[in-house]
């Protein structure tokens, strides 16, 4: 059985159809794990698309967004048509469904509340993964943790490593590979362990570009993913503590148990978000504009001073 998997359209339909006569009529079914659309955006072309081609689908901290008081406005444009809106405010947080014996569940950030919360590699919520019964599970690494984009983490449970044919793989992933001068070059076979899907040297630990990752995984080992998400949780309120009110509104959740690990907010007008989104960029604060929004990712690294500055910069 062949499965396609989406995620993340964020109401792109031109690359939604793209993937979707890529697939074709290659594969049984179709999982498209999340944020179909834009916090700020709805899109008619992409909700219908999942709905005509019969796409397994879960919601994303994008649709619980959109169907909350800060998604209201975008909602009801005229455009919009509500029975998309409805079929949206439907889809469940989380779908289990049996591939071959076994248990797939697909969630876009967390299987666990609050699910808008990041299941990153240093998450605290981690360990709870054993609670799911999970078989295989896949997180993202590059945002946190300092890793090229796109760089992730692969578990697999030890009994299932023989059933999972690898691909083409190099020295680093044969059986044996710490002692290289007893390699078995003549029968080589993969290693029993997820090393098996290593990257190819070019992109293993011994290059600079994961030389970040790796310092920050030993970071969140040594201090606790619980420290971290705690520490973060106090800057962002921190944060919202200090926002001229009289310029500035929050747009994530005051209650830290209703947010991700990160705050967003935005000016008065979206000009003057832009404007001061140009200005913390210039005095080399850094954050990102997502959809007329400023968001604030702290981490462990950051202190109340980096907040400080950043109120300072936004109030001159």
């Amino acid at each position: 059985m062949l499965v396609g998997i989406m995620s993340d359209v964020h109401c792109n339909a031109v690359a939604m159809k793209h993937a979707l006569d890529e697939m074709g009529d290659s594969v049984d079914q179709i999982l498209l794990a999340g944020d179909a659309v834009l916090q700020y955006r709805f899109s008619n072309e992409v909700i219908e698309a999942i709905r005509d081609n019969e796409i397994t689908y879960v919601a994303g901290n994008h649709e619980l967004t959109l169907l909350g008081p800060h998604g209201e406005r975008a909602r009801s444009a005229a455009e919009v048509r509500a029975r998309n809106v409805d079929f949206m405010a439907a889809a469940p947080k989380r779908a289990e469904i049996q591939y071959a014996g076994k248990r797939l569940l697909m969630v876009h950030a967390s299987p666990f509340a609050p699910f808008s919360d990041y299941l990153y590699a240093g998450s605290p919520h981690l360990a709870r993964c054993a609670e799911l019964d999970a078989d295989f599970l896949v997180c993202a690494g590059y945002k946190w943790l300092l890793s090229p984009f796109g760089t992730g983490f692969f578990w697999i449970k030890s009994e299932h490593l023989p059933t999972v044919r690898p691909g083409p793989f190099y020295w680093m992933a044969v059986q044996g590979s710490d002692n290289f001068s007893k390699l078995n070059f003549d029968d080589p076979k993969p290693a029993p362990n997820a090393k098996r899907w290593d990257a190819p040297e070019w992109a293993s630990y011994f290059n600079f570009n994961l030389a970040a990752m790796d310092a920050s995984v030993e970071l969140v080992s040594r201090a606790g993913p619980e420290h971290v998400a705690a520490h973060n949780r106090r800057l962002v309120d921190f944060m919202f503590e200090r926002l001229p009110k009289d310029r500035c509104i929050p747009a994530s959740p005051l209650d830290a148990a209703e947010r991700g690990p990160y705050g967003c907010f935005a000016a008065r007008s979206r000009e003057k978000t832009t404007e001061l989104y140009q200005r913390l960029r210039k005095e080399n604060v850094i954050v990102s504009l997502r959809e007329g929004n400023i968001r604030v990712s702290p981490y462990l690294y950051n202190t109340e001073r980096d907040i400080d500055r950043l109120i300072s910069v936004i109030t001159p």
